[in-house]
């Protein structure tokens, strides 16, 4: 080959990597956006299952704790009554 043809050669194959770059990198990143585009949503669906969770969590220790002290005011009124009498006065 001669030194014309050579850089002939060059020239397509440089050209011919440009356009494939070309086609390939956009290809590539409009996958990868999808993907990551899932991934979020994947994500917050998660979260919202996860807060959902906690709240139904957090109302059911909120209730019980609600019952102990209930039930622990009973306790102190009782025991203030035993202590202080019915009336309320300070005499035992």
């Amino acid at each position: 080959m001669t030194e014309p043809q050579v850089w002939t050669l060059i020239g397509v194959f440089a050209a011919a990597l440009f356009g494939v770059l070309g086609t390939i990198v956009p290809l590539i990143t409009r996958t990868i956006t999808a993907e990551i585009r899932t991934q979020g949503a994947e994500l917050r669906g998660e979260i919202v299952s996860f807060r959902g969770e906690i709240r139904g969590e957090m109302a059911a220790m909120e209730h019980r704790l609600s019952d102990r002290i209930t039930a622990l005011d009973g306790d102190v009124q009782a025991i203030s009554r035993q202590v202080f009498g019915r009336g309320g006065d300070l005499t035992p």
